[in-house]
């Protein structure tokens, strides 16, 4: 992996994570299950990257750290949807 390939991966990991939080949060459909899959797969990448470009490394680190607490916890913690609320 270049470090071009490095900064690719890192803004689509940062898409990945919006659209799971849009989708576990009721606002967006999709397969949320599969989406958190795919986010904790890409931990793998984010430790490459962390070891590999020391520039990127704070970003991979935010982003793994963010992602170890928050899908699990608002996987178990979701606050039910609201019923008015429609799928876009």
């Amino acid at each position: 992996m270049d470090h071009q390939a490095a900064e690719a991966f890192l803004q689509e990991y940062r898409a990945i994570i919006k659209t799971w939080t849009m989708v576990a949060g009721g606002f967006e459909s999709g397969d949320g299950d599969a989406l958190r899959k795919t986010i904790i797969e890409g931990r793998t990448t984010l430790d490459l990257i962390g070891s590999s470009f020391p520039d990127q490394t704070y970003s991979a680190e935010m982003l793994r750290t963010s992602t170890e607490r928050n899908t699990a916890w608002f996987t178990e913690n979701r606050p039910p949807r609201p019923e008015n609320r429609k799928n876009r």
